[in-house]
């Protein structure tokens, strides 16, 4: 009975603890479910930004995985090809074999795009990689880092083989590959990388900042030696919208540390490289695709690990803007015959050139699954493929090569051949064809319908051409002369007909005549001509465009949201919105209807602090367009000073039906927004303002007003939403306002605002107030620069005013108020406060150790754990997290240290690896996260003496492989890598042989198997270290 007691205890723990995880997950899933409804009820922009949040938590790889691959769904439904390709690159670097038949909604698209990023070889390296056949994935990824190869690709490449450099423990060679990967992209997210480890991340944020590798060597003595270096490819004039390449090199006599490209003018050009070697050589490039005409300079730094450093400088010159590239890139095919066996393997070489720089080549076979594509931003590129053609049918093949350059400009050719059972039937085909040619002197005919006398320019010409030839038809040729028009079909049989259109939107208005050529078998041709009208089009109202919600300010990495609204008098086409440099925010909408109100957003995380452009192009079906831009400014820090101000002119005394003048002054250290006045809870007047600062004059009547106290208020808002309140009042009388006789008041005057002490830059407020027993005339307040005056009247006065502090040095200052009446009698009322300097913001982040985690655990084990946190100034919070898990505790620390310390059971988790995080935050907001793993295995079932001969027979199976890498290496094979990784694994298992003796009663069979397996521990060690040197 106690047994089974125990074992319902263990089913209902074990039952409670998946309930948990399953509520756990349950979160997920509304969410994803969310996410999916709006993506099949055509939500698309609200299913994109779920999917997104979705595939950012990696708690779960399969909602993840899902989210990548709807996301990818969503943005083809939204037009956004590019983005759609990089969600599905990032779900294939997380899993290669991911199979789309996990995805119900899949389409067409979606599987051509998925199978094309597939098929590339990174995505080929990681699948080695994740394999643990590194050999052959090192050598992959170093193809894949040189010069041509798509950048994305560089990059994950450049991440795998620091990884397994560091696997290898050849810290150096990681750097290296690190710092390749900074200069190619310093944003790059090394979190998409699945094997990612916490040090390479540590090492490439202090690569990226420019801080050296802690593994590079200090100088052992003083080095003054400057270094060397030289800059070349950059010419001396260029056009505006030119890429500009050059190639740099640094040496010194020690050790180089940092080489620098910058230009002058602009913050977007400058490359860094961290290096550690004596010398490196690197190349790059920069666009200058909206710069301004104008001479440029730049300049190469280079530093040596002495902080020795030399400087080189040089110029160009940028000359107007280019003019629009309409020139055609060229392509050609080799290697492919007119004639091939069924079955044959054929190679051919794809070549491509452009004037300026080549975008797609593109080749593939009609009729047959064969199509290839390539990416290249150079001019001239040429690429070597094969297709086989098993299982293929006789017949004749059309194979295409679309050819395609940057600017949209696009030529394609077409070519056949003949793929028969056997050579010499191809060759007969190919004689009796040339025989029927020699005989068949009658040229073809046709015709060209649907084509109207009359078109408006913008107009979509239909038309259809129908050829026949009383033998076979070749090829059927249309064209528009003095335009872009030149469209050509490969024709087969005795008749054939193709239907096609063009449009004549930006066409000037004249007459055109476009001719329709025929081409048989025989090398007979036959033209039919013909011409149409293209008038100018009625339609030359522009539409209009305007972007409504975007502030005047805003801090970096704020999200901006914005609404566009256009209308026109026939229909819109189009409406574009962008900011200018930066793609990732644009947004283009197609639309057929009168007008259009759309609503969207985009992130500034990443961009630098400045004044940014944006564009709204609104476009209508006749091809009008109208433009709109605006502008906001992103600051380094949110604006919280709040903005000053002041109401003047206003008596303490009126009589019912005065009119009652009144100034408002206002200024904000950036940008005001509204300004309200008040009388009181009545508005006056109210102005909505974009400057800094306003002054403006207004007035109201108090005509059927009541006599009595009235209270007024001035309320200014600045664009941060930072308000400043100012509060007034007068008296209305009835009749005409005489006063009440009061006892003598002598002259007086005082200052009330001002605090003891504030800091340099602040504006200080204040309010001034003086009496007389008969009649004021003047006051006026000095400090340091600071004077101001009032004419007053009156037997009272109060006046409200401010002055900024921001230039003045630390110290103490006096001010005065100096009272004056009537009869010339002054009052002198003195104080002083103190300006103490800004204190310096707190930079430096908290540190911590995280302690008392195992390496290895068994299923069910508590997990004890020590957390210790320091801090120069005062500590905030302490985070801990186990990923994957339900596991999360935070502590709510001061000080400038703190300890803490708590556990958790491992009871009903799976077995495998689980990375601990230790997050700590100090009242500055600086931070630090430390990371550690433990590796979570099942629980054992087998007696020591079972569970022994298992770990034995698997260590057999391991030192067997070790074995035959060892053969390897004696006949000169390159396999130190792979026999290092073999190496470790058999230390690990040797441990794990170790842990299980110390297990076991300490029998002598025991002991002396403990020995063995402790000696050959030992000498593995020795072997791996000699290995890594």
């Amino acid at each position: 009975m106690k047994f089974l007691y125990s074992e319902i205890r263990f089913v209902l723990s074990v039952l409670f603890v998946v309930i948990m995880l399953w509520q756990g997950n349950a979160l997920g899933a509304s969410k994803m479910d969310e996410a999916l409804n709006h993506y099949l009820n055509a939500d698309f922009e609200k299913a994109q930004s779920l999917f997104k949040k979705l595939a950012d938590q990696r708690g779960s790889i399969e909602n993840c995985q899902k989210a990548l691959a709807y996301l990818a769904l969503t943005e083809i439904a939204l037009n956004q090809g590019d983005q759609a390709d990089n969600s599905l690159f990032k779900l294939l670097v997380l899993d290669p074999s991911f199979d789309l038949e996990q995805v119900e909604d899949t389409t067409p698209e979606l599987e051509k795009r998925f199978d094309s990023l597939k098929s590339r070889d990174i995505i080929k390296a990681i699948g080695h990689y994740q394999n643990a056949d590194f050999g052959k994935a090192k050598n992959t990824f170093k193809t894949l880092t040189k010069s041509g190869v798509k950048r994305r690709d560089r990059e994950v490449a450049f991440a795998y083989l620091a990884l397994i450099e560091t696997a290898l423990e050849k810290q150096a060679k990681a750097d290296e590959h690190l710092s390749e990967l900074a200069a190619l992209n310093p944003s790059f997210e090394l979190r998409d990388i699945g094997d990612m480890s916490p040090d390479i991340e540590k090492r490439f944020r202090d690569i990226r900042s420019g801080k050296a590798p802690k593994s590079s060597p200090p100088p052992s003595q003083e080095d003054t030696v400057k270094p060397a270096g030289e800059l070349t490819g950059i010419g001396e004039e260029y056009k505006v919208g030119d890429k500009i390449s050059y190639k740099v090199r640094g040496s010194d006599d020690k050790a180089l540390k940092k080489i620098t490209f910058s230009v002058t003018e602009r913050s977007d050009a400058t490359t860094a490289w961290v290096v550690s070697s004596r010398s490196a050589d690197y190349q790059s490039s920069f666009s200058t695709k909206g710069w301004d005409a104008g001479t440029y300079h730049y300049t190469l730094l280079i530093e040596d690990g002495a902080d020795n450093s030399e400087e080189y400088t040089g110029s160009f010159s940028l000359s107007g803007k280019p003019e629009a590239d309409t020139t055609k890139p060229t392509g050609k095919v080799t290697g492919i015959g007119k004639n091939h066996v069924l079955g044959e393997t054929i190679s051919y070489t794809v070549t491509g050139s452009d004037n300026h720089a080549l975008k797609t080549i593109t080749f593939s076979v009609k009729g047959s699954s064969v199509k290839k594509t390539w990416n290249t931003d150079d001019k001239s590129a040429s690429y070597d493929e094969s297709f086989s053609t098993k299982d293929w049918k006789p017949g004749t093949y059309d194979y295409l090569l679309h050819t395609e350059d940057a600017e949209g400009n696009a030529e394609e050719i077409t070519e056949s051949f003949v793929l028969a059972k056997k050579a010499d039937k191809a060759e007969e085909a190919g004689k009796a064809e040339k025989k029927d040619a020699a005989k068949d002197k009658t040229s073809p005919t046709g015709k060209v319908s649907r084509i109207r006398k009359r078109y408006t320019v913008g107009d979509k010409v239909r038309y259809t051409i129908s050829a026949k030839d009383d033998s076979a038809l070749r090829k059927m040729t249309f064209q528009v002369k003095k335009s872009s028009v030149n469209k050509s079909w490969k024709a087969k049989g005795k008749s054939a007909s193709q239907k096609s259109s063009f449009s004549t939107k930006r066409w000037k208005p004249g007459e055109y005549h476009y001719a329709f050529l025929i081409e048989d078998s025989a090398g007979n041709t036959k033209t039919v001509s013909g011409s149409f009208a293209l008038n100018k089009k009625t339609d030359d109202k522009k539409p209009t465009g305007e972007v409504v919600g975007i502030e005047k300010h805003y801090i970096k990495s704020d999200t901006i949201s914005y609404t566009v609204r256009a209308k026109d008098d026939h229909a819109l086409s189009k409406i574009t919105f962008k900011v200018r440099n930066h793609s990732s925010a644009t947004k283009i909408w197609k639309i057929k209807e009168k007008s259009a109100d759309r609503k969207s957003s985009f992130s500034s995380k990443g961009w630098k602090a400045g004044t940014y452009e944006y564009t709204l192009l609104t476009e209508d079906s006749a091809g009008n367009t109208h433009k709109f831009s605006g502008n906001f400014v992103l600051a380094e820090e949110r604006d919280t000073l709040r903005p000053s101000g002041r109401v003047s002119r206003i008596r303490d005394a009126y009589n019912v039906g005065d009119t009652i003048h009144y100034s408002v002054d206002a200024q904000d250290n950036r940008t005001l927004k509204k300004i309200s006045f008040l009388v009181g809870d009545v508005p006056m007047d109210s102005w909505d303002v974009s400057d800094a600062s306003i002054s403006v004059k207004s007035s109201f009547s108090t005509y059927n007003w009541r006599s009595g106290i009235y209270e007024y208020t001035l309320l200014i808002e600045d664009a941060a939403n930072n308000s400043k309140k100012y509060t007034g009042k007068f008296t209305l009388y009835k009749g005409k306002h005489q006063g009440r006789k009061k006892p003598a008041v002598p002259l007086s005057g005082k200052v009330i605002g001002i605090e003891k002490q504030y800091l340099v830059g602040a504006t200080i407020h204040y309010t001034v107030q003086a009496k007389d027993d008969k009649s004021l005339r003047k006051m006026t307040f000095k400090t340091n620069k600071v004077k101001e005056a009032w004419s007053i009247s009156g037997k009272t006065a109060n006046r409200m005013s401010f002055f900024s502090t921001r230039g003045w040095k630390p110290g103490t200052y006096t001010y005065q108020l100096l009272t004056e009446d009537s009869d010339g009698n002054v009052d002198k009322h003195e104080g002083r406060f103190d300006l103490a300097e800004k204190p310096k913001p707190d930079q430096v982040q908290p540190t911590g150790q995280l302690s008392k985690i195992r390496e290895n655990y068994e299923e069910g084990d508590t997990v004890s754990y020590a957390v210790r946190a320091e801090d120069n100034k005062d500590l905030k919070k302490i985070s801990f997290s186990v990923k994957n898990s339900s596991v999360r505790k935070a502590w709510n620390v001061s000080g400038r240290s703190a300890d803490r310390g708590d556990s958790f059971s491992t009871a009903g988790w799976k077995a495998g690896t689980y990375e601990c995080s230790l997050s700590i935050e100090d009242s500055a907001n600086n931070s630090q996260t430390y990371k550690k793993s433990f590796v979570l295995a099942n629980r054992s079932l087998l007696s020591p003496f079972d569970n022994l001969r298992q770990l034995k027979k698997k260590f057999s199976k391991s030192y067997n492989e070790y074995v035959g890498l060892k053969e390897k290496k004696k006949q000169d094979m390159d396999v130190d890598s792979q026999l290092a990784l073999s190496v470790k694994k058999i230390i690990r298992e040797l441990k794990e042989i170790e842990a299980a003796y110390k297990k076991m009663p300490p029998t002598p069979e025991v002991k002396e198997g403990l020995r063995r397996t402790q000696n050959a521990l030992e000498a593995k060690e020795r072997e791996l270290k000699e290995l890594n040197h």
